[in-house]
């Protein structure tokens, strides 16, 4: 299982693409470059830790059998990612905006993210093919998400899965 710190970067990773559309945006706006560039350079940071703590997780989470007695498709979440990605732009529309205010609450968004005991589907595995089930046990527990690259239509398919975090499953 994902220490806490893998946590951090699972979920403020998935804020990065939000971070380089805000930068974007300053720039227009602003015409000054150095602050998009210090945000832009962060997001793709953020991308990368990403990318290095999911590979290393994947090849050293432990494998456990896994009964699920339902299976449903839950690939909509990237739907509302890509709405909130583009949340930035509306600024260009709307003057009155405080970006710090709007900093702040996405700061405080983010802590209150890392402390939840839930899992949500993460953008950057949609864009490198990566699905995302949501899965039922025999134990009862519904709010599992599963990360598969495979596009599975039985809940027979699904025996062997690795812990990412406490809700959040990887196929293995």
């Amino acid at each position: 299982m994902a220490n806490r710190f893998q946590k951090i970067i699972y979920y403020t990773s998935a804020m990065s693409p939000i971070g380089i559309v805000f930068s974007l945006v300053w720039f227009f706006q602003n015409n000054t470059y150095i602050i998009p560039v210090i945000i832009t350079v962060i997001s793709l940071l953020l991308v990368v830790a990403f990318v290095i703590s999911f590979e290393y997780g994947k090849k050293n989470i432990s494998p456990m059998s896994i009964r699920v007695t339902d299976v449903a498709t839950n690939d909509i979440w990237v739907l509302s990612y890509v709405i909130s990605y583009l949340l930035p732009l509306a600024s260009m529309l709307i003057a009155e905006w405080n970006v710090y205010v709007l900093t702040i609450i996405a700061i405080l968004g983010g802590v209150v993210m890392i402390f939840m005991n839930c899992a949500i589907p993460h953008p950057l595995l949609a864009v490198r093919k990566y699905h995302f089930y949501q899965l039922t046990t025999e134990n009862g527990i519904s709010s599992y998400i599963l990360i598969s690259k495979r596009c599975i239509r039985n809940k027979n398919e699904i025996k062997t899965v690795g812990r990412w975090f406490e809700f959040l499953l990887i196929e293995k």
